[in-house]
């Protein structure tokens, strides 16, 4: 006798449904309630959230990204006024005509901006900049780190000053 399998596919679809009626009763059940329930489940809903003994966590705001290094390229057009009023009065001034270096210092460098006068106007004005290590007498692979110890000292003189 050959067997075609239909009698077992329809004896676990019968279960499949008695199954699925189980589990909705089981949920429909959970929503009725007595009236002893309902009332205290309508004073859990009345109950504000900022009552709820939950312990609150305060969260700092995220650190701000820092401030981009100064960029000694900002250096480049200033005048004698506008350098003096960044950097302050340099160390020494010395004149190699037709230009103007000016030496500025600090713990770690030495910092040489170079100023020609404008053929428009006749002002002087920064073309240019180098940064020499002043222990080894190097030049810098990196002028804006000189530049910007030049320009925290610079900011610390104003305001002290």
């Amino acid at each position: 006798m050959m067997s075609t399998g239909f009698g077992k596919r329809r004896a676990t679809a019968g279960w499949r449904v008695l199954a699925g009626a189980t589990v909705a009763a089981g949920l429909l059940a959970g929503c009725v309630s007595t009236p002893e329930q309902s009332g205290a489940a309508s004073q859990l809903q009345a109950t504000p959230v900022a009552e709820a003994a939950a312990p609150r966590i305060a969260l700092a705001p995220p650190a701000p990204p820092p401030a981009p290094a100064p960029d000694p390229a900002q250096l480049v057009g200033l005048n004698r006024v506008a350098l003096s009023a960044l950097l302050g009065e340099p160390a020494l001034r010395r004149e190699e005509p037709p230009a103007e270096v000016w030496l500025y210092k600090s713990d770690s460098c030495a910092f040489h901006v170079y100023l020609y006068p404008d053929e428009g106007d006749g002002n002087y004005r920064v073309t240019h900049y180098d940064a020499v290590h002043r222990l080894r007498r190097v030049n810098l692979t990196a002028a804006d780190r000189c530049f910007e110890h030049l320009m925290v000292r610079a900011d610390a003189l104003q305001r002290t000053g």
